[in-house]
């Protein structure tokens, strides 16, 4: 992953793209979408869907405070 991100937060990414910059597997990333714990997929047609670059952003950032430790105040 040594290029440049060139993706605007709202871009839409596929879900190979997805499991690539999450590190999740196909199972795990729909695991956490019916938990809840990650962002559900746009339609984009009959056959088609995808996330929202912003959106994994913004989920990305938030595991990492919760693996640094940076959960608020208990």
């Amino acid at each position: 992953m040594s290029k440049q991100e060139s993706h605007s937060p709202d871009d839409f990414l596929r879900r190979p793209e997805v499991e690539r910059k999450t590190g999740l597997s196909r199972s795990s990333l729909y695991r956490l979408i019916a938990e809840g714990e990650f962002p559900a997929p746009y339609r984009l047609g009959p056959r088609t869907s995808g996330w929202k670059w912003g959106e994994i952003q913004a989920w990305l950032e938030s595991r990492r405070r919760v693996q640094s430790g940076d959960r608020g105040a208990a």
